[in-house]
């Protein structure tokens, strides 16, 4: 590192070599530029002074070691303590403990109240860059130059140091967190053995970047860091072109215009990809700043926020990001706006995946997460918020009055800050009070409670012509039941004195080939199977056939039944005594944990390990579904099921499977929603949507 050229010491009555009196309220302090303070004193060393100044340090010291600190760092710039006797050049105090000097930082010394050691043990450096000032008055005066260059992203002064205590302006900080861009995280406070001194960062950087830190893959010059005011001031057209094309009119409410933009902003889509990324964290930062929506087009709930609250103080609504929990827990962002006279919580992230088509966000969704959230006043600044977000509990947003307070009234080039060309010619000079006075409001507010009054008798009558349509087709279902039943019961009988003749038939020439395989009385009787006419019957130990009996065969380990003629069931249904049903395949055995399909009911059965049809009950398949089998038996297909074992309704899609994760809409033009185990979901938010406690959703097509 080159040496520096200028070293700078607090000191009472030094300036060049002279002794100067400066005016009260001339008490900052430059690195090239000293001033005399009623409290404090200063003293300006050169390079070429600077033996002169070790000496000095030197004897402070009295041959003891000393440590090196640096102004605006927490702890010291070199751990271990040096040794005054070694030192030959300022370079050898610049250093840091791996023995470097930062590359392209030139550091300079301060001397105060006198003294070339703060406590005699502390040698004092700071940045050539940076300003100090004695107090309180003089930082705030130094910082008011600050932010009337705040397009200036790289500032000439890196840090403004004090020796009085200062504080952040919560209000700029709230407005640059909305923007997504901060100015340091926090106010460093140091102690240098018995001074204390406070240092802020001047320089504006993507609010991800200091907050969360840097992924590496994802560093990007200009914009995760260092960041370039030319690419935020083309951030801010990026947005004016979304807000463009969400057709948003001067002539429109507030109110419509963040609705429009929110449907205009859900054609960008979540990034499910990072939320259920095991790297989650280590990925969070690149969808959540300031450029996800805009640049990257993938974004999370604070990215959505924060391109919102840009887009609506564009516009002159007065907007921030707030801190939220969602009604099951997760934390969540969202964004707080003024309009129509008072602030309200919106939440506008939008649930698109990848590939879908059209908005992820609708005028429905908005309407129904307007204001959902409880509303916790805690004041917070966006570094205490971002701390105690935590301590929501689900459903609450955390917010600020304080700034809410004072926002409301502030003309919107006192909202955007930075880049003021991009706000819009007709929020220009305005405060949101101003360009939306209360008279306009209340009257707006009065339309529109009309309208909703209207909209709710035209949804009761809706509702009330849907339930006697409903009752309407559920009679007719009945009806037509019966119908089918009836008719069902006709050919069964016919069927049955069909069979009955042809049984008859049958058994009269079975009884008479039998009577001739017996008719030699001296004749063995075989016991068991016998085929006769491609017909199985079986011989009871008494040589007689069996008839209308089940039969267990050790050897198949299998039960068989034969009919009222004595023949083999086979591809049949029979049922017992117990008042189940079995099934008998093609080759007799009795059907056990299988399924089976019957041509001449055109369903599905399902046969227990027991053998018996399964009726009312659930069933998982090997492929992992799960299907019904209603109380005939067959397997329900495109029908709701009510499982009192599960206080739950199920639907069973046109391929007999469980509907679980999507929406069905029903016959009465209703959209629900089966949750992963199946159940229909009931007074929750589904992806934007909230189903009532009924279970429905007016999911738009």
């Amino acid at each position: 590192m080159k040496k520096s050229k200028i070293i700078f010491v607090l000191a009472a009555s030094i300036l060049l070599s002279t002794t100067p009196v400066m005016e009260i309220g001339t008490n900052k302090v430059y690195a090239n530029q000293s001033i005399q303070e009623k409290k404090y004193s200063v003293e300006i060393v050169k390079e070429e002074k600077f033996a002169e100044f070790l000496e000095g340090a030197k004897k402070e010291a009295n041959n003891g070691e000393v440590f090196v600190h640096l102004l605006g760092k927490e702890n010291l710039h070199r751990s271990s303590a040096v040794n005054l006797q070694n030192i030959t050049k300022p370079e050898d105090l610049f250093k840091d403990d791996n023995g470097n000097v930062e590359a392209n930082e030139k550091y300079v010394f301060v001397k105060i109240d006198g003294k070339h050691l703060a406590g005699n043990n502390r040698v004092v450096i700071m940045n050539a860059k940076d300003v100090v000032v004695s107090t309180r008055q003089e930082y705030e005066k130094e910082f008011e130059k600050r932010k009337s260059k705040l397009h200036e992203f790289s500032y000439e002064n890196s840090q403004i140091h004090s020796l009085e205590k200062i504080e952040d302006d919560e209000n700029l900080l709230m407005l640059l967190d909305a923007h997504g861009v901060w100015m340091g995280k926090k106010i460093i406070k140091s102690n240098v053995s018995d001074f204390e001194i406070y240092s802020k960062v001047l320089k504006i950087e993507n609010k991800l970047t200091v907050n969360y830190g840097l992924n590496p893959n994802h560093r990007e010059e200009g914009y995760t860091e260092n960041l370039k005011f030319e690419n935020f001031k083309q951030n801010d057209y990026k947005i004016r072109e979304m807000i463009d094309s969400a057709g948003i009119k001067d002539s429109d409410e507030d109110r419509e215009k963040i609705k429009k933009f929110a449907v205009e902003m859900g054609k960008i889509a979540y990034d499910f990809n990072t939320f259920y990324s095991p790297n989650h964290s280590a990925e969070y930062n690149l969808p959540s700043d300031l450029f996800a929506v805009t640049k990257r087009k993938r974004a999370m709930c604070v990215g959505f926020s924060t391109t919102a609250a840009r887009a609506f103080n564009l516009m002159g609504i007065p907007a921030y990001v707030a801190g939220a929990k969602v009604e099951t827990g997760q934390l969540h962002a969202v964004t707080r706006s003024f309009y129509d006279g008072k602030w309200h919580t919106v939440d506008l992230t939008s649930s698109k995946r990848a590939g879908d088509t059209g908005s992820g966000y609708s005028e429905l969704m908005f309407d129904r997460s307007e204001d959902k959230y409880t509303e916790i006043v805690k004041n917070f600044s966006p570094k205490e918020a971002l701390a105690h977000i935590g301590t929501l509990s689900n459903a609450q947003v955390m917010t600020n009055t304080t700034f809410e307070n004072w926002a409301k009234d502030q003309k919107a080039e006192d909202l955007v800050l930075i880049n003021k060309d991009a706000i819009y010619n007709n929020a220009k000079g305005k405060s949101a009070v101003e360009r939306d006075p209360q008279d306009q409001i209340q009257e707006r507010l009065k339309r529109r409670e009309i309208e909703k009054q209207k909209a709710e008798e035209l949804f009761k009558q809706r509702e009330e012509q849907n339930r006697i349509e409903w009752e309407k087709a559920e009679k007719e279902k009945i009806e037509n039941k019966k119908a089918q039943e009836e008719e069902l019961r006709r050919l069964q009988e016919q069927f049955l004195e069909a069979e009955k003749q042809a049984a008859s038939k049958k058994e009269t020439q079975a009884e008479k080939e039998y009577s001739k395989a017996n008719r030699d009385k001296n004749k063995t009787i075989t016991i068991g199977w016998t085929k006769m006419n491609n017909k199985w019957y079986y011989l009871l130990e008494d040589g007689k056939m069996a008839k209308s009996k089940w039969i267990y065969d050790k050897n198949y380990s299998s039960w068989y039944y034969l009919d009222k003629n004595g023949e083999m069931l086979t591809n049949g249904w029979i049922k017992h005594s117990n008042g189940k049903w079995y099934y008998l395949l093609e080759d007799g055995k009795m059907a056990k944990s299988k399924w089976i399909y019957d041509k001449k009911h055109f369903s599905w059965y399902y046969l227990d390990k027991n053998g018996e049809m399964l009726t009312n009950g659930w069933i998982k398949h090997s492929n992992g579904k799960w299907y019904y089998l209603l109380e005939d038996g067959k397997m329900a297909k495109s029908k709701w099921i009510y499982d009192k074992n599960y206080s739950s309704w199920y639907y069973l899609d046109k391929n007999g499977e469980m509907l679980t994760n999507d929406w069905i809409k029903h016959s009465d033009n209703k959209w629900y929603y089966l949750l992963g185990d199946g159940k229909m979901a009931k007074s929750r938010w589904i992806n934007g949507w909230y189903i009532n406690k009924d279970g429905f959703s007016e999911k738009k097509q």
